[in-house]
């Protein structure tokens, strides 16, 4: 995960979302132009989040711990902020989680993001061209509306987002095979490639789409109060199997072997 920046560093990054790339990492440089951004914003937090319409999900920067559980549980619910911007393609704005509106809009998000201090929070798309690839998660720990010189910064901060994330997928597009790109911004180590592992295994185990298969683990995890991750951590070991009968088991009791031997 990557650490929050100090108050030191923060005030010294100011409101300059185009900071120069030269001589920088991609990571590091997405690092201070989203600190920047929740200056700018006047916000506790962010989050940097590429999405595909086919419900591919990646995590490629937070600001802080917070800011990382908000996109979990998002991740988990399948309902959010960022969600929402990104499928409709504009900002989204809520001032005030405590609003009757939002409880309803998003059932699984909206209590636990209260639960652990977030009360505002706001998405803003990221556009390559006409499409909308992922989404900018900014957070508040108080209830209140952006500005508009607020909104301004976030909305500046999205597009130079945009542009360094696309500018970096085109380095690694175009690399030779086997190159070392350890620092690209698309090797962070907030990537959850378990989840659409574990997709796959579910798929198989109940003969069920992809699409189904994620909606399956997101159910689980709902449930149980876990995140989407850990419970994809859980099929990947074969902890957890999910049976045809409509039921899951944990594998404790050896419930897995039993299964695959029984298969």
């Amino acid at each position: 995960m990557t650490p929050a920046a100090s108050g030191d560093d923060r005030e010294r990054q100011g409101d300059d979302s185009a900071v120069s790339a030269v001589g920088t990492s991609p990571q590091l440089f997405l690092a201070r132009t989203a600190l920047a951004v929740t200056s700018g914003a006047r916000v506790d937090g962010a989050a940097i989040a590429v999405m595909s319409t086919g419900g591919a999900r990646e995590l490629v920067f937070v600001s802080n711990a917070l800011a990382q559980y908000l996109d979990d549980i998002q991740f988990t619910a399948g309902v959010g902020p960022c969600l929402d911007a990104f499928n409709s393609g504009t900002p989204v704005l809520c001032p005030d989680l405590k609003l009757e509106q939002y409880h309803e809009k998003w059932l699984g998000f909206t209590e636990d993001a209260m639960a652990i201090g977030a009360t505002g929070v706001f998405a803003f798309p990221l556009n390559g061209g006409s499409t909308v690839f992922g989404s900018l998660e900014l957070y508040r720990e108080s209830a209140s509306d952006l500005s508009t010189d607020e909104h301004a910064a976030a909305v500046r901060g999205a597009d130079t987002i945009a542009r360094l994330l696309l500018a970096d997928y085109a380095v690694i597009d175009g690399s030779p095979p086997g190159r070392e790109d350890d620092g690209r911004i698309w090797n962070s180590d907030l990537s959850r490639p378990q989840v659409n592992h574990a997709a796959g295994v579910v798929s198989v185990q109940l003969n069920i789409s992809i699409d189904d298969a994620m909606a399956t683990m997101r159910s689980r995890a709902y449930s149980d109060h876990r995140t989407l991750s850990d419970v994809a951590d859980d099929v990947v070991a074969r902890r957890l199997v999910f049976r045809p009968t409509g039921t899951s088991a944990d594998s404790g009791n050896d419930s897995a072997d039993n299964d695959e031997n029984g298969a």
